[in-house]
């Protein structure tokens, strides 16, 4: 194996670095483009564009919309922080019974 193996030239090394650094460039800038294609995309889907109303009423219906969305989003934010928290003091019960009973059957 040491046999076959040959010292490459210094100029060799530096190429095929500069190779490796050259394809490495190109496949970030690929992925840096499709990072932003992806999140364009994202935003398309999920935020639909917002008109500019042009008179005080729409603006105000606007406002109204938006309110009640915010509304919405907090009030189901706030269900499922509950949620989240019945959940840990559930698995803290069940670990503090498991760990009595396990000391309970240790001693018998």
């Amino acid at each position: 194996l040491l046999l076959i193996r040959k010292r490459m030239s210094s100029s060799k090394k530096h190429s095929l670095k500069g190779l490796m650094l050259q394809v490495a460039k190109e496949l970030l800038d690929a992925e840096e483009i499709e990072k932003k294609e992806e999140r364009k995309r994202y935003m398309e889907e999920h935020c639909p564009t917002l008109s500019n109303p042009s008179s005080k009423q729409e603006l105000q219906e606007l406002c109204k919309e938006l309110h009640a969305k915010i509304e919405a989003v907090d009030e189901e934010r706030y269900i499922l922080e509950h949620k989240a928290i019945m959940v840990v003091n559930e698995v803290r019960c069940f670990t503090c019974i498991s760990f009595y009973v396990v000391h309970e059957q240790g001693a018998l």
